[in-house]
């Protein structure tokens, strides 16, 4: 039943073939080249869920205790269950196909990390995206002049 869900989203998503029968069509799950399986399936959505895991900070073994394997779910059980939390939240919010974009007050607290300066202000940030708007368009031979050490 979750299989025919998930490949029935699949198709929705625009990953199908239409198969045309005498009774109608219907979408099919395209087959991916090289692909031991040959299509999008529950294992590629859980691997994938994996890697946004770690990507997200979370340790691979919480991961792993998560998916519940069982050499790790001892050392996951063992967490409070606040830290536990903490982990879903972080995976969540990597995972989460319904995520809205941040808010402002989250763009400009992740901007203030990446430019090491504490409380950007909503002018700073738009003054940084200009400013970085006219470096992207800079010719790679110009860049490369500009960012020579002249020491």
């Amino acid at each position: 039943m979750l299989r025919a869900m998930y490949n029935r989203a699949v198709c929705a998503a625009g990953f199908r073939t239409i198969v045309q029968t005498k009774t109608g069509s219907y979408g099919r799950v395209d087959k991916i080249d090289g692909h031991i399986f040959g299509k999008l399936h529950m294992k590629v959505l859980k691997k994938r869920w994996f890697s946004l895991a770690i990507a997200s900070g979370v340790p691979e073994y919480i991961v792993q205790g998560m998916l519940g394997r069982k050499q790790y779910l001892d050392e996951y059980n063992r967490q409070p269950l606040n830290i536990r939390q903490q982990f879903a939240r972080k995976i969540l919010r990597a995972v989460n196909v319904y995520a809205t974009e941040k808010s402002e007050e989250e763009q400009l607290e992740e901007l203030g990390k990446i430019t090491d300066v504490e409380n950007v202000s909503p002018e700073q940030k738009a003054r940084l995206r200009e400013v970085l708007g006219l470096f992207m368009k800079i010719q790679p031979n110009k860049l490369k002049e500009l960012l020579k050490d002249d020491s």
